[in-house]
């Protein structure tokens, strides 16, 4: 069998012998001679079946890791994570779905949903109401086997943080809190200095006097995420900066409407040439309120946004998120998490993000 094996393997000389490798086991694996669970065998010995040197046997290993039909535990092998019965099921907690605010809500749930697709998984919305009990219940009866949380407010930590969910695993996208229990729980999100990047492109064409348009975060039901971003303005020491930060009783992207109409009204040479918006909520509201108060885009105001859309025109030049390797790494570790039966990993995985340069911003050098 091993001399079939390793003729076989050497037969198509076109194709590296790492994808041969690859597709071989792969087959084996589909096929149920490795069930689900199975321990691979050792690296040396399935090195010496195939004939090749392990720097060759682990670039295969590593084609069947990102395909998720096996995962390596330490000091024990590799073992088959792909199960032909298995489905992962995914609770997503959310507020309501209703309003512009919840464009961010639907980007992450619609590649939530196709990516839970291909892996023979389905997601559950889950609703945040006002009886704690009552969502717990709701998540323990829906027997979700992990949760997606892409808000961190106070209401949502102590959730997370009661005792009889401790067992179910938890990715929070693109969030945190120093007092969430990180037992069980990981982050998957962007790397830091998201709004300080901003501020750079801006600067780099010439803008001095720039506009950050946001809300308290302690009116937001002290939104994490948007502390953060609200601090990495403050921490750009811009001398001609202004904050705009609106506080409980007004929608996010009414408030970023109104501040545009204040802005128009400042005298030309003191009011703000550019406005940084944390998200797509502030981008909307900014852009409507400019075009309502005469204000040109770009040529009067440049406006950049955190994942802003490109639904308005001009189109948002944007602070772009990878929001679909966010969902990709969520999910392979609540998939890695099922088939062994234990607990999540309490990591930070952190990914890069890009400008996206559309039509609204311009230069303001000669």
């Amino acid at each position: 069998m091993v001399s079939t094996v390793k003729r076989n393997i050497r037969k198509k000389q076109s194709v590296p012998v790492y994808l041969q490798i690859a597709e071989h086991l792969k087959e084996q694996i589909l096929n149920k001679e490795y069930p689900c669970g199975t321990n691979l065998p050792a690296e040396s010995e399935l090195a010496a079946s195939f004939g090749v040197n392990h720097l060759t046997l682990r670039k295969s290993l590593q084609i069947l890791r990102e395909q998720h039909l096996i995962v390596p535990q330490h000091g024990r092998g590799n073992f088959v994570s792909y199960s032909h019965e298995m489905e992962l099921k995914i609770g997503y907690i959310t507020y309501s779905m209703d309003g512009i605010s919840s464009y961010y809500d639907l980007s992450i749930l619609s590649e939530l949903n196709k990516q839970l697709s291909v892996r023979k998984g389905y997601l559950q919305i889950i609703p945040i109401t006002a009886d704690r009990k009552e969502i717990t219940d709701n998540i323990l009866q829906s027997r979700c086997c992990a949760l997606v949380a892409a808000t961190m407010n106070e209401e949502i930590l102590n959730i997370l943080n009661c005792k009889e969910l401790k067992h179910i695993p938890v990715c929070c996208l693109n969030v945190w809190n120093e007092h969430l229990n990180r037992n069980n729980r990981c982050f998957v999100g962007s790397k830091p200095g998201i709004i300080q990047e901003a501020v750079r492109y801006l600067t780099q064409l010439g803008h001095r006097r720039i506009a950050y348009i946001s809300y308290n975060h302690f009116d937001a039901g002290n939104d994490c995420g948007l502390e953060e971003r609200n601090l990495g303005f403050r921490s750009c020491g811009l001398p001609e900066g202004m904050e705009f930060i609106g506080t409980k009783n007004i929608p996010w992207h009414e408030w970023s409407r109104k501040t545009m109409h204040k802005i128009a009204e400042m005298e030309p040479g003191k009011r703000p040439t550019a406005a940084v918006l944390p998200g797509l909520a502030f981008a909307a509201g900014a852009w409507i309120g400019a075009l309502e108060a005469g204000l040109k885009i770009p040529e009067d105001m440049s406006l950049i946004g955190v994942d802003a859309a490109t639904v308005f025109f001009p189109e948002l030049t944007a602070i772009k998120q990878p929001l679909d390797q966010f969902v990709e790494k969520a999910i392979s570790i609540f998939g890695d998490a099922a088939l062994s039966g234990g607990l999540i990993h309490s990591d930070f995985y952190k990914y890069d993000f890009e400008i996206v340069e559309r039509g609204s911003c311009c230069s303001l050098k000669q």
